[in-house]
């Protein structure tokens, strides 16, 4: 993915966001795909991406409330807005784009940007539904316990869930899928303290989004608390263009639902007309919470560490103990940062004995239900893509040729420009600058 650098020029009246965090131009759908240089993009991945397919333009667009507009009935070449082109876009106006993203936190668009310096050309691409559910879970029961814990009448400590935020400084640029803030009420201490930080990938390769999640932790030293998680699927062969099923109809979503339930805890392969157009491998939590000396370990082992299995086989014992105490210890920060702010005496005690004694359910039965129905969504998408998208032809690489067609990265334009676009990984600022496939 593309971010911008601090080289950018700010347009009047738009933030300068606070160290540490700055608004990425991307849903966290597409966080971190940076696989090894000389591989090609996995399969979740691309799904068939061709910048210069003349039928992306007449693909709709997600609005910037999130929601998709109504299907086209009368065509059978737009069943799902999941990218569009925009030519003839300046440098400027892309800057523009992003601070707009910056300023209305409120939105959650769904897409995934690529600008072109060169060709002025600026694709929107969406996510996958599946790739956000696991974080979305555990975030929608954090955010359940300390409502019940937090009285409405605190006014001292609040907290806040962000995504796409960048985390940078003097040398490089890392995008988190998700982080969570303490924000003091007072004034007088109201930097914001960041507390956990996530990512989750979809076919991506753990060891990227682990070099990305210890990159995080070393920039921001009062992160407390890491998660990873990671979807692996198995390979999918799509049939060719001369199936009968490209001259038909299109499909529907609900053509993507099972007939019959499918058995409680369990990930069934999407399979409609006969294709199998998704099978997820393998679902994996990772864990670790900073030790007594200040650093993560993100070697396996330890007590501040766990790794388990939520599909095929469950096996999520060591994580929940860990989730336990990461819970247990952002409750204590939540005293320790009341307690700075001058809330009462017997308010703290209250929260820090309720850090003693809390136990956090993550209801994982319930995640692989919604991984489920996200299952339909996603093959539906990739259903839709497959159908819309025309047998690949000679030459129609041109957008992507540099760095290599196998990347979305583009290259990068002269740090000495204004409008200076760098790639998202580990972004050396004064130094060399590797290119990576990115998401």
């Amino acid at each position: 993915m593309l971010v911008c650098d601090n080289g950018l020029p700010t347009p009047s009246g738009s933030p300068i966001l606070p160290s540490y965090w700055t608004k990425s131009n991307r849903h966290t759908s597409f966080s971190h795909t940076s696989l090894d240089e000389e591989s090609d993009f996995t399969k979740a991945e691309t799904d068939e991406i061709d910048p210069s397919d003349p039928c992306v333009t007449d693909v709709p667009t997600l609005g910037l409330s999130g929601t998709e507009p109504a299907p086209d009935t009368n065509s059978s070449k737009k069943p799902f807005p999941d990218k569009q082109i925009f030519d003839s876009l300046s440098p400027a106006e892309f800057t523009f784009i992003l601070y707009q993203y910056a300023e209305r936190e409120q939105d959650r668009i769904s897409a995934k940007l690529v600008y072109d310096t060169a060709l002025c050309k600026l694709i929107a691409i969406a996510p996958y539904p599946i790739h956000g559910v696991p974080l979305q879970h555990l975030l929608k029961r954090i955010n359940r316990l300390l409502i019940r814990l937090l009285s409405s009448e605190n006014e001292h400590i609040t907290w806040k869930n962000h995504f796409n935020l960048a985390i940078e400084n003097e040398s490089s640029v890392v995008i988190p899928d998700f982080h969570l803030d303490l924000h003091p009420c007072r004034p007088s201490c109201s930097r914001a303290i960041p507390i956990w930080v996530g990512e989750c990938g979809f076919s991506l390769s753990e060891k990227e989004m682990e070099r990305q999640l210890e990159l995080a932790t070393t920039m921001v030293p009062k992160l407390d608390f890491a998660i990873m998680v990671s979807i692996r699927e198995q390979a999918v062969h799509l049939p060719s263009h001369n199936h009968p099923l490209y001259t038909l109809p299109p499909l529907s979503r609900s053509d993507f639902t099972p007939s019959v339930p499918p058995e409680p805890n369990s990930l069934d392969p999407v399979v409609v007309r006969g294709i199998t157009w998704l099978t997820v491998k393998s679902v994996d939590f990772r864990m670790f919470l900073r030790g007594a000396d200040g650093k993560f370990n993100f070697k396996k082992g330890g007590p501040l560490y766990a790794q388990g299995t939520l599909f095929p086989r469950r096996q999520m014992d060591g994580v929940d103990r860990v989730l336990n105490s990461a819970v247990s210890r952002l409750i204590l920060q939540f005293a320790q940062t009341m307690e700075k702010a001058g809330a009462e005496p017997t308010r703290i005690n209250h929260i820090r004995m309720e850090a003693e004694s809390v136990t956090f359910s993550a209801e994982w039965s319930v995640l692989l239900e919604e991984l489920q129905s996200s299952l339909c969504d996603t093959a539906h998408s990739r259903y839709s893509k497959w159908l819309r998208t025309e047998p690949k032809r000679k030459g129609d690489d041109t957008l992507l040729e540099a760095p290599s067609a196998k990347r979305v990265a583009l290259t990068c334009p002269s740090p000495s420009t204004s409008h200076h676009i760098v790639a998202k990984q580990t972004v050396k600022k004064h130094g060399k600058t590797k290119s990576r496939s990115h998401k």
